[in-house]
């Protein structure tokens, strides 16, 4: 919710954007998080989706399109669970 629960502002706006807006020149990484990029058109994209893989390979997925949240948890190092989530949320879109 951008940083904003029950009504009040609990991260700031600045680190929100920073941190789950990449672009192409540092490949869709940005503080921990890491935008899925895409091609559209024939062009590298960065879109609005993000997750985080956790040491151990839990997950975090975020699509702010959606309103979606997928988590997995587990010691299954090496597993794209970030991959599955994006064609669901393609899925979604069609």
């Amino acid at each position: 919710n951008g940083g904003i629960y029950d009504g009040k502002r609990i991260i700031s706006k600045a680190w929100i954007d920073r941190s789950t807006h990449s672009s192409l020149d540092n490949k869709g990484y940005s503080f921990g998080w890491n935008n899925i990029m895409t091609r559209l058109d024939g062009e590298d994209v960065v879109t609005p989706r993000f997750f985080a893989i956790g040491l151990y390979g839990q997950v975090l997925f975020c699509d702010p399109d959606h309103n979606l949240i997928f988590v997995t948890l587990g010691e299954k190092k090496g597993c794209e669970y970030h991959l599955l989530f994006d064609s669901i949320c393609n899925m979604m879109n069609k």
